[in-house]
């Protein structure tokens, strides 16, 4: 039932909103009473207009034009001032989602960013991105906004059956279950529909969604290949599926509009007939066929409202779910995320003592590794593909704990509490590195509210360091997307300077240059020699000349350390690897 749904979900994601949901749904009662008061007001103005005068428990009306203009006055306040509360309490509704939203975006993207790295690598970046927009919106919209509107309408919907139910109780038991039979087995039929397509939905638009990405991720292999043409028919086969899927779900949603309209006509007729076998004489008879009347034009559009609320709910189940699934181990998998400019301790050694990793159960990424790394050592790290590297790499950055073994730093063991104070340390370059900003010194500060005098010499003297300050002519907020590759990739570089830790891990940070932007980069590490911890898994032949000692790994283990010499000749895997890392 989507009532459990709707509370395990505010639970999850809204529990700080719970108090303003339940005013939101109480307050639709206020437009139940509206409705009720207005439907009461109209049974008496019919009745002034077709007798000279009526009696109730309260009143005497004589038939009077002053009454009748008065009761017609009052009906038309009441509904007015009804529909102004409506869209006062739309306005809060929407409000509310908003934030609820806001609120559900800023904790996912929270949990993202400080995720544990081998839980977040393990994500599409399509499903990340569906799980902080498309699928975060249809929930919110289709989900949330359709519970709320479905117990705004109900409730109005109520307010006005009671009156019917008081003024007609028999002849209302007998057309509340003609309609309650229509509706039971339509929302019984189109309930099933609406999951069934909900889900191909789901499926249809996340295959979109994914095709749509990879695009745009493989642009220059398509236009090199020619492959503009397949790529646009697959493109717009799955647009055609994801279109066909939605046009399935909004007929039926539109369907039972007209289903319920069939059903209040033929309740109408059955008031009629039920009103005459009762013998009401023809005042009450034409007052009550316009109570009815009355009825119908206010509960006929709540009715859609509701079963479009319930349809478009059990569409959206397959969303609901896939979300679940998605930020539940998102979670509970968050690390500690406290901010901190304090150091762990860095005076001697970086230590692994028969360190083992692995991504899944027994299937071993590293083994049994063991390794010193001292303080202002050129390190570099260098296997074939699938050696190990990015592994060690991510265990040295504090992204990966190691399955068993221990990471010491100066003697101490490396704990969990301790890694904040450990990634202070450090300062990175990858291959796949990031310029997520606009300008070259949000980049490099990596800083998105960018102060034109905020540490505009630091940044200089970094760009400097990276040999790019000339280039982009003396202009911190360059954009970057004017620069070129290797201009891009230093500006990368210099936000390693900028943030002058004692660590310096670099990922294949000149595999993908062209050769005078490789050399550039190479004299700028090398200008830190001797003075920064520099940690590089490579292949380039002048970074490892470079290196004090070279890590050499295959299949999970290191096969030995040693200079670039030593292993040159004691290794010859070691040789033809450098070899056919120069082609």
């Amino acid at each position: 039932m989507f009532i459990a749904d709707f509370f395990d979900f505010i639970d999850t994601h809204a529990k700080k909103y719970r108090t303003k949901l339940a005013m939101l749904i109480l307050s639709s009662t206020v437009a139940g009473c509206f409705e009720f008061a207005g439907l009461s007001l109209i049974w008496i103005f019919v009745l002034l207009l077709t007798k000279n005068s009526i009696e109730t428990p309260f009143f005497h009306f004589n038939n009077s034009s002053k009454v009748a203009l008065f009761l017609g006055i009052a009906v038309a306040i009441i509904y007015i001032l009804k529909d102004i509360f409506m869209i006062a309490h739309i306005n809060f509704q929407n409000m509310l989602l908003a934030d609820i939203s806001d609120s559900i975006f800023k904790k996912n993207y929270s949990c993202f960013i400080s995720q544990n790295y081998l839980t977040i690598s393990k994500i599409a970046p399509s499903d990340k991105l569906r799980i902080l927009d498309n699928s975060l919106t249809t929930i919110i919209n289709g989900f949330l906004g359709a519970v709320l509107s479905f117990f705004a309408n109900s409730i109005v919907a109520l307010g006005i059956i009671s009156y019917l139910f008081i003024k007609f109780r028999a002849t209302a038991i007998i057309i509340g279950l003609f309609i309650f039979t229509i509706w039971y087995f339509e929302s019984k039929y189109f309930k099933n529909r609406s999951k069934l397509y909900g889900e191909k939905s789901h499926i249809a638009e996340r295959n979109k969604h994914n095709f749509t990405l990879s695009t745009i991720n493989a642009q220059k292999d398509i236009v090199i290949y020619n492959k503009r043409n397949n790529f646009t028919k697959e493109a717009y086969k799955l647009q055609k599926i994801s279109s066909y899927q939605k046009r399935k779900i909004q007929t039926n949603l539109q369907i039972p509009t007209y289903i319920t309209e069939i059903g209040v006509m033929g309740a109408f007729v059955l008031f009629v007939v039920l009103m005459l076998l009762n013998n009401h004489t023809n005042a009450e008879l034409g007052a009550g066929l316009a109570a009815l009347a009355a009825v119908i034009l206010r509960i006929v559009p709540n009715i859609n409202k509701i079963q479009n609320c319930i349809q478009g709910i059990n569409s959206t189940k397959a969303e609901l779910i896939w979300f679940k699934n998605m930020t539940s181990p998102i979670y509970n998998n968050t690390e500690n995320t406290f901010h901190t400019n304090e150091k762990l301790p860095f005076e001697e050694c970086i230590e692994f003592t028969n360190v083992n990793f692995c991504y899944e159960k027994e299937n071993y990424a590293l083994k049994d590794v063991n390794f010193k790394i001292y303080k202002n050592e050129f390190i570099g790290i260098i296997g074939p593909s699938g050696s190990g590297k990015t592994t060690l790499f991510n265990l040295l950055c504090g992204l990966f704990e190691p399955y068993s073994g221990e990471i010491k730093t100066d003697n101490k063991i490396l704990k969990q509490n301790d890694i904040k104070l450990w990634q202070n340390n450090i300062s990175i370059l990858s291959q796949d590195y990031s310029l997520p900003f606009d300008t070259v010194w949000q980049n490099v500060a990596l800083e998105p509210n960018a102060k034109a005098n905020k540490d505009e010499g630091r940044i200089t003297e970094a760009l400097k360091a990276a040999n790019i300050y000339d280039e982009i002519q003396n202009n911190i907020f360059k954009n970057v997307n004017e620069l070129s590759c290797g201009q891009r990739h230093r500006v990368a570089l210099a936000r390693v300077f900028y943030f002058n830790r004692d660590i310096i891990m670099l990922d294949e940070a000149t595999s993908a240059l062209d050769v005078q932007t490789e050399n550039e980069i190479s004299k700028s590490i090398e200008s830190i020699k001797g003075k920064k911890t520099i940690i590089a898994i490579a292949h380039r032949l002048t970074t490892l000349k470079n290196c004090d000692r070279i890590i050499y790994m295959n299949k999970g283990k290191i096969v030995d350390i040693g200079t670039f010499l030593e292993l040159e000749n004691k290794h010859p895997t070691f040789k033809e690897l450098i070899k056919l890392s120069q082609f």
